[in-house]
């Protein structure tokens, strides 16, 4: 998690630095921008702990009279991280905040089998076409440019089943099912996050 301070000059404060009461003489922080606050496979546990500095420190470290302008950014790569909570207002947290995206890198998109775009309508033609995404596909892997470029989280890290493995073929119909599969991965880890489980 970084935020950048600024007053007169700029200053980076990261998670291990004393971030409540920074100021130049009186004058606190008028402005903060954050970001890199969310990791694809961070748990909730992480987040809390993100979250709680957010809105316990950071944010608070801003002036008195509450006109500290802030401004979050960052691809949302984690449907429950910092960025979701930002966006979503939890808790009441920079209630009054415009929220301008997630904006994907290809609207109305649609992929071939391999994962690569064959076509979509880019959000920036000049600097992200259709060709350049083809090219970050062959780059990062169809995943990655999932989760960074498209802000889909359907696939996470660590997770039990694949959505290639769900997905029902069009070709297929109830009655050709030759078997039923439950699957079942229970919550088994012995802290307040291992309460979760997974049926499909």
């Amino acid at each position: 998690l970084e935020a950048l301070l600024f007053t007169v000059a700029r200053e980076a404060i990261g998670l291990d630095s004393k971030i409540r009461g920074i100021k130049q003489g009186n004058i606190r922080p008028t402005g903060m921008a954050i970001d890199d606050v969310d990791e694809t496979g961070d748990s909730k546990h992480v987040t809390h702990k993100r979250w709680a500095t957010l809105t316990n420190a950071v944010l608070p470290a801003g002036a008195t009279d509450g006109s500290t302008y802030v401004m979050a950014v960052q691809n949302m790569v984690n449907p429950d991280g910092v960025m979701a909570r930002i966006v979503n207002h939890k808790d009441g947290v920079l209630r009054n905040a415009v929220v301008s995206g997630p904006i994907p890198a290809l609207y109305d998109a649609e992929f071939d089998k391999a994962g690569r775009p064959i076509r979509g309508r880019p959000s920036w033609p000049e600097g992200q076409p259709l060709e350049v995404c083809q090219a970050q596909v062959d780059l990062w892997g169809p995943k990655a440019f999932r989760t960074e470029a498209q802000h889909d989280f359907t696939e996470r890290e660590g997770s039990l089943w694949r959505n290639d493995w769900l997905v029902h073929d069009d070709q297929y119909t109830v009655e050709d099912c030759i078997r039923v599969v439950v699957g079942y991965d229970p919550g088994i880890s012995d802290d307040d996050n291992g309460d979760e489980h997974g049926i499909v």
